[in-house]
């Protein structure tokens, strides 16, 4: 409904906001300038409202038409935006800097992150995975490395070795902990101002 009564906010005639993606919707839609044409129904709706999100400067990763965590949580702001009318509180105690008896840098304290990891994107490389991860918004699509920062690649490596070890492939799809959620990507934490460790680490 909320596609419906945006694309019917611009003009497009959606018809009735009743949530349905019909002819009359789909027909709106791909008036939407500038919308991949070959793509199916449902990457159309994707790609709308991630340029929706774009448009009004709310972070959710590329324009790519697959629903992630980032535009689901982008989303959710969205809606909150234009049809609720309120924007999005920060709630992050990021002032607040705990103790750290390790030595780490705190996610909070952005001068010691950037010291020890370097600028936010930058000393990436590729964590091997020991099995298939398989994408959590296109199951059917596997993938055997991902993208990281060079300092945490040893961990991942040594984690997912042991969890095969520990599990076997066939409990581990059971569980879905081959369920990959995204890896290092810029933006900001929810909810807060900083840059979040997805920055960083992935």
């Amino acid at each position: 409904m909320f596609v419906q009564r945006q694309l019917n906010s611009m003009g497009l005639d959606a018809g009735p906001e009743d949530g349905d993606l019909g002819p009359r919707t789909l027909s709106a839609l791909n008036r939407v300038d500038g919308i991949p044409p070959d793509w199916s129904k449902h990457r159309k709706v994707v790609w709308f409202i991630q340029n929706l999100c774009e448009s009004n400067d709310i972070e959710f990763g590329e324009v790519d038409g697959y629903w992630g965590h980032l535009t689901e949580h982008a989303f959710e702001l969205l809606v909150d935006r234009l049809e609720n009318h309120r924007e999005a509180v920060t709630w992050r105690p990021e002032e607040l800097l705990d103790t750290n008896p390790n030595g780490w840098p705190n996610q909070a304290d952005i001068e010691a992150l950037i010291a020890y990891y370097g600028e936010p994107g930058t000393n990436q490389g590729y964590a091997q995975l020991p099995y298939a991860h398989r994408l959590s918004w296109k199951l059917n699509t596997r993938i055997n490395r991902f993208k990281c920062h060079e300092r945490v690649i040893p961990s991942i490596e040594r984690v997912t070795q042991q969890v095969l070890d520990h599990y076997g492939e066939a409990t581990i799809r059971e569980l879905r902990l081959d369920v990959w959620g995204g890896c290092s990507v810029v933006r900001k934490m929810r909810g807060g101002t900083n840059p979040s460790m997805h920055s960083w680490m992935g």
